[in-house]
C-alpha cells in the first residue's frame, strides 16, 4: 500500500505539475513483483484509497483518478495517523507480507487516532510501516519548549513496526528526489525478513 500525503504542507504547487508524486508512484509500481497486490491512498482532509489490485495498469489508472484532490481538501487538516490506520486495514491480504509505504512530511493534524494506537494496531496485524519523509527539519512547537521534528514521530512508528524511515532533505529543496528512496524501501520489502 502506497500512501501519499497531498496536503499543502507537502505539495505547494498543483498536484498535476508536481513531479515528486509521479516519481514516488513509479518507484512503487516498478518495485511491485508479479505476485504482489497494491493500492494507493492519499492523505488529505479525508483519506481516500484505490481498490487493492494485482493489475499494474488498473493501479496506474486508479492513481490518475485518486490524485485529483480538490485544493480545499489539501488545505485542511492532514490526518496522517488516521490514514495510516486505514491503510493498515487494507493491507490484510492472505499469503502476503503486509506493508504500508508512506510519502509525507510527517506533519499530522486533525486525527481521530493517536500515534500509539496506530503503532499497536500495526503490531497486532503484523504490518510494517515504511516512510520517506521530506521537508525541512522544521522545528515547530507543540505545547512544549523542546523542538519537535515530525520525522522523529514517523521514526517511532517505523521502528516499532519493523519498517524503515528514509529522509529526503537536501539543503536545496528543489533537489528533492523521493523516487530512489521509495525504490530502496520496495527492494527491502522483497528481502527475506531478518
Amino acid at each position: 500500500m502506497l500512501l501519499l500525503d497531498v496536503s499543502a504542507s507537502v505539495a505547494y504547487q498543483p498536484l498535476g505539475i508536481d513531479p515528486r508524486y509521479a516519481q514516488v508512484f513509479n518507484a512503487f509500481l516498478f518495485g511491485l513483483k508479479a505476485s504482489d497486490r497494491g493500492a494507493v491512498g492519499v492523505i488529505s482532509a479525508k483519506p481516500r484509497f484505490t481498490p487493492v489490485t494485482g493489475n499494474q495498469r488498473d493501479l496506474a489508472a486508479a492513481m490518475r483518478l485518486i490524485i485529483q484532490v480538490p485544493d480545499g481538501d489539501r488545505l485542511g487538516p492532514s490526518p496522517v495517523w488516521d490514514a495510516i490506520d486505514a491503510a493498515i486495514t487494507l493491507t490484510q491480504e492472505p499469503n502476503a507480507r503486509p506493508a504500508v509505504v508512506v510519502f509525507s512530511d510527517g506533519k499530522s493534524t486533525g486525527n481521530m487516532k493517536g500515534l500509539d494506537e496506530v503503532i499497536a494496531r500495526a503490531q497486532q496485524l503484523h504490518v510494517s510501516v515504511n516512510a520517506v519523509v521530506e521537508g525541512a527539519g522544521a522545528n515547530f512547537l507543540a505545547r512544549t519548549t523542546s523542538p519537535l521534528d515530525p520525522a522523529d514521530l514517523i521514526q517511532r512508528l517505523t521502528d516499532a513496526t519493523g519498517g524503515r524511515r528514509l529522509l529526503d532533505r537536501p539543503p536545496d529543496p528543489r533537489q528533492r528526489n523521493p523516487g530512489p528512496l521509495i525504490s530502496v524501501i520496495m527492494d527491502a520489502l522483497h528481502q527475506p525478513p531478518k
